[in-house]
């Protein structure tokens, strides 16, 4: 098999030096990345100076499957093509050995012939282009030549001796070649924002760390774990990357505590970019990466997003800023994303009521000088920094009872939000509900001990999982979650 890539148009552009510096990233990269999808099979990469080509020592149309997805997904790689090279005599000979390739391809379709010559010939490009579209249309039953709009393109290269057949060809995702945009540290949730934010800075060319803030226990973090593990091994693998963990737990405990409700997702998320600061300051990394976007949430108006901003030092990057919702979910697909953030559980422990659209610093700082820096240290000191290439290892949830019903004697406790019981009190007939609030039911639940079973519940059941694994841990066996269907 043997493919040329051609890298994207805006490389071409740059400086003798850059240009340089990029086709040979970009070589680098494909030559880690093809060895990583076909360790067993010989592979060479090599590149002159506006193209890079793959040739492997295979037949099989396995492999041949294999190498097509990982050029597709490579960024720096605008378009590629399969192709067969020979060595010619003249020209007739390069016509007699495209009309054998494309006779069967061509007939009854308009085509267009491209050639491009490099080299000293007897011959010129155009004269090729010319003899061969004359016997396509006249030998293998080409309609006709059609320069503006082809239904075949019949492509050729012709370099010193040798002549080079396009066959079939792919595009490619585009950008630049990984590593050569600096690097940056994407906050990941788990869900479609975030990862096609993080993708578009990988196209982009930067090297994409991942950050994720652990609000709803392991299942929550093993689903956002198997993100980010997808999108280096698929876009990303030809540079290690690491994977931070923050638990967040605490920090939220204090917010709900002693924020006001209609400010507590904007405190939350000052703190959590307070927090990838200071990881993406020891990791020499100078940008942040969200996937907020104006005006989805009420936390994402643009006064609130320079709130968000105005607490930290690093450049803070926004690729989906202007983009709806509705393009990014597409986009998640095309990625391969989507299904990954529709299985991953949502948070559901901090809920604002009548969130603020419009904070104000001085409120914002006034309400957060009740908080304790020493929360926020707490969460950074037990962070956990993974190399992507563990992540397959990951952690495994805890074994949680998890009941669609309760049975007789279970007591229902429901961990929610003040905010959220009080709009929507969850009534249960035959049991015993009680409201517990997550920043209080560590301590809470046990010294209401009954000797029966208590199940927890919120919304979506993550926040309630956390904490039942949180009290197993802690040694209190009789607990379990309520999650109806």
């Amino acid at each position: 098999m043997h493919f040329v890539i051609k890298a994207f148009p805006e490389i071409f552009v740059k400086s003798q030096a850059i240009r340089k510096y990029q086709i040979e990233t970009l070589r680098r990269n494909l030559l880690k990345r093809v060895r990583r999808a076909l360790p067993e099979v010989r592979s060479r990469v090599s590149k002159d100076w506006e193209k890079v080509e793959v040739e492997l020592e295979s037949e099989s149309e396995r492999d041949l499957e294999s190498l097509i997805q990982c050029l597709q997904s490579t960024p720096g790689v605008e378009k590629f093509s399969q192709i067969t090279a020979f060595e010619f005599r003249d020209i007739e000979h390069i016509c007699e050995v495209a009309m054998a390739n494309w006779a069967d391809s061509v007939a009854g379709k308009s085509i267009a012939v491209r050639v491009k010559r490099s080299g000293k010939h007897s011959f010129r490009s155009v004269d090729i282009e010319r003899k061969l579209g004359g016997l396509l249309v006249a030998r293998a039953s080409a309609t006709g030549v059609d320069l503006q709009d082809p239904q075949v393109l019949v492509e050729l290269e012709v370099r010193k001796e040798r002549c080079f057949m396009l066959s079939q060809s792919w595009k490619g995702m585009g950008g630049y070649p990984l590593g050569t945009q600096g690097k940056a540290l994407c906050l990941l949730s788990g869900g479609y924002d975030s990862s096609v934010a993080a993708l578009h800075a990988i196209r982009r060319g930067q090297l994409v760390h991942f950050v994720f803030f652990n609000l709803g226990g392991r299942q929550h973090e093993v689903a956002v774990r198997r993100m980010a593990w997808y999108l280096w091994e698929r876009y990303g693998s030809s540079a290690p990357v690491n994977f931070y963990s923050v638990p967040f737990d605490q920090v939220t405990d204090e917010i709900g505590r002693l924020v006001p409700g209609q400010y507590g997702t904007l405190i939350l998320k000052r703190q959590m970019m307070r927090a990838a600061s200071r990881v993406a300051s020891v990791g020499g990394i100078h940008a942040l990466i969200t996937g907020e976007a104006v005006g989805q949430v009420s936390t994402q108006t643009l006064g609130n997003l320079r709130l968000v901003d105005e607490c930290v030092d690093r450049l803070v990057m926004r690729p989906l800023v202007y983009i709806d919702k509705g393009e990014i979910i597409r986009q998640a697909r095309e990625a391969g994303t989507a299904e990954l953030a529709e299985a991953s559980p949502e948070y559901c422990g901090l809920t604002s009521r009548k969130p603020t659209a419009h904070g104000k610093l001085m409120d914002v700082q006034e309400i957060e000088q009740r908080l304790s820096p020493k929360v926020l240290e707490s969460a950074l000191q037990r962070m956990q920094k993974v190399p992507i290439e563990k992540l397959p290892a990951s952690l495994q949830s805890l074994p949680v009872d998890i009941l669609t019903s309760p049975i007789a004697g279970d007591t229902i406790v429901d961990v929610r939000h003040p905010d959220e019981t009080e709009d929507q009190p969850l009534n249960m007939d035959g049991f015993e509900v009680i409201e517990i609030p997550f920043f209080e039911v560590q301590k809470r639940l046990p010294e209401a001990d009954n000797g029966g079973r208590y199940l927890l519940y919120c919304q979506r059941g993550i926040m309630s999982r956390l904490h039942a694994e949180l009290l197993l841990e802690a040694g209190f066996s009789r607990v379990g979650v309520y999650k109806p269907l």
